[in-house]
C-alpha cells in the first residue's frame, strides 16, 4: 500500500513542499493519491485559521479600545481593513478579503490545486453573506 503510496508521490515533485490532505476534499482524513496534494508551504498556510493561537476574536480581528480591527496579512505584509462596532462585521469585511485573496492566488495556479483554491474562496465569501 506505501509503496504505491509512495511512487505516485515520486511523480508529484514533492521536494520543498507539504503534503495536504483536506485541500481537494475538505475534512478529509485519508491520505490517498485522490485526495491529497503537494503543495507550498505558502498554499499550506493561506487555508489555516490560526484558531490556537488567535484569541477570542475571529480570524482577522483583535480588539483596539473600543473597537474591532480587521487585518489581513498577504505576502507578510499586514493590510489594515477597517475598524469596526462589532467583531462580526470586522470578521465579514475579513472574510471578502480571504476569498479575494485566495482566488487571486487560485488564478496563478494549475488544476487541480486551481479548483481547490476557488472552492475554499467560495466557502470564505459564504461565511460573509
Amino acid at each position: 500500500m506505501f509503496s504505491a503510496f509512495r511512487e505516485w508521490m515520486d511523480d508529484q515533485g514533492w521536494q520543498g513542499k507539504n503534503l495536504d490532505k483536506d485541500l481537494l476534499v475538505c475534512g478529509n482524513k485519508i491520505y490517498s493519491p485522490e485526495t491529497c496534494l503537494f503543495v507550498s508551504p505558502a498554499i499550506n498556510r493561506l487555508l489555516t485559521n490560526g484558531m490556537a493561537s488567535r484569541g477570542k476574536y475571529p480570524q482577522g480581528v483583535y480588539k483596539i479600545r473600543d473597537k474591532y480591527r480587521a487585518q489581513i496579512s498577504i505576502n507578510n505584509i499586514n493590510t489594515f481593513l477597517g475598524d469596526f462596532k462589532t467583531p462580526s462585521l470586522a470578521e465579514a469585511v475579513y472574510l471578502k478579503a480571504k476569498s479575494k485573496h485566495i482566488r487571486n492566488i487560485a488564478e496563478k495556479e494549475s488544476e487541480p490545486l486551481r479548483s481547490a483554491l476557488l472552492r475554499h474562496a467560495s466557502l470564505f465569501s459564504r461565511l460573509d453573506d
